[in-house]
């Protein structure tokens, strides 16, 4: 079961909000922005456990007709985090990435915040490397933070798309609910993993958006 979980946390957090690679020039300053920016283990409580993980390359889709345009973007830092509490059964990864500009960031995200992104990230699930046990996979746009919301992430560019996936182990169906969090804040590029069994969705919009004001609070 933790096997699947982690197949899945593993997805589409390497690349600006599933866009083509953005050109990477790492710098002092961007790494240091991007390690500031990073979530860390007291950020969550007690149950948890996990922290930074060696950076994933910048990549981009394999999605047929979506592929939006990041080659004359330029990220400066990039560090990558995954969290795990085995009692609540939720699974996080993160991605924060620092570019150039604010400018750059509303750019990557009017390109790939898109219609066409749902059915990507329903693809991109469906064929992720070594991967034979999903039999479904079901992915939408969901409202974020909700309406009449008026907290800090309400006044940056964010998305949130939502995936609903069963696994099929061992002969049987197991549902999870993946959800894809996408944030700019300044320079600073947010993508959040949040994972959790389907009996347990209703967790998730109070823990993304505790952990997205923290986020945006914490952005350079």
């Amino acid at each position: 079961m933790r096997g699947a979980v982690a197949i899945v946390a593993a997805l589409l957090l390497a690349g600006s909000a599933l866009a083509s690679a953005p050109q990477y020039r790492p710098d002092a300053s961007g790494t240091a922005a991007a390690h500031a920016a990073l979530l860390r283990l007291e950020d969550f409580g007690l149950g948890w456990e996990g922290g930074q993980t060696p950076t994933e390359p910048l990549g981009g889709s394999a999605c047929p007709g979506f592929d939006p345009k990041a080659s004359d973007l330029t990220v400066t830092g990039h560090v990558n985090a995954t969290f795990h509490n085995g009692q609540l059964g939720l699974d996080v990864a993160e991605d924060v990435q620092i570019m150039t500009s604010a400018a750059s960031v509303a750019i990557d995200f009017a390109r790939t915040i898109q219609p066409k992104l749902a059915p990507c990230l329903a693809y991109e699930l469906r064929h992720a490397k070594g991967e034979k046990s999903i039999a479904r996979v079901a992915v939408s746009a969901v409202a974020f933070p909700g309406l009449g919301y008026t907290g800090p992430v309400a006044k940056v560019p964010h998305a949130l798309f939502r995936a609903e996936v069963a696994f099929l182990l061992k002969g049987r169906r197991v549902d999870y609910v993946s959800d894809y969090l996408f944030i700019g804040v300044g320079a600073a590029e947010f993508t959040l993993n949040v994972i959790v069994p389907a009996v347990d969705r209703s967790q998730l919009i109070p823990f993304e958006t505790a952990v997205a004001e923290l986020l945006v609070k914490r952005a350079p």
